[in-house]
């Protein structure tokens, strides 16, 4: 019941900061430079979330016994080779387009000159 409460009172405190327009605008200087810090923090702790659940299952699999997490195990070494193959498959077919499989070298993107104009 509180995320009712929160939003109630921001979208009051909203209404009140357009009807005070100039008069309120430090107080609306200050909820922007709160937003960028906060947005900031969210973007920062982001970029950190694959490390935390990379650590997470890491402690996970060196913690338990194999023999206990054996199905987990198992779907996870899976995964992480499905996901290989899909990655070196994609890999090759990139390469294939883009011309550069048997050592040849990627084409200029330079139009080359096929005669007078």
């Amino acid at each position: 019941g509180d995320a009712l409460q929160l939003i109630f009172l921001g979208v009051c405190a909203g209404l009140a900061l357009l009807v005070l327009g100039d008069k309120a605008s430090a107080v609306a200087d200050l909820v922007n430079q709160l937003n960028g810090l906060v947005d900031f923090l969210m973007g920062a702790v982001g970029k950190l979330i694959p490390a935390f659940v990379f650590l997470s299952i890491f402690s996970t699999i060196t913690t338990e016994s194999f023999g206990e997490m054996g199905g987990a195990v198992k779907c996870i070494l899976l995964g992480t080779a499905g996901n290989l193959t899909c990655l070196q498959s994609e890999l090759v077919l990139a390469s294939a387009q883009l011309g550069m499989l048997d050592g040849e070298r990627l084409r200029s993107a330079k139009p080359q000159k096929t005669g007078p104009l």
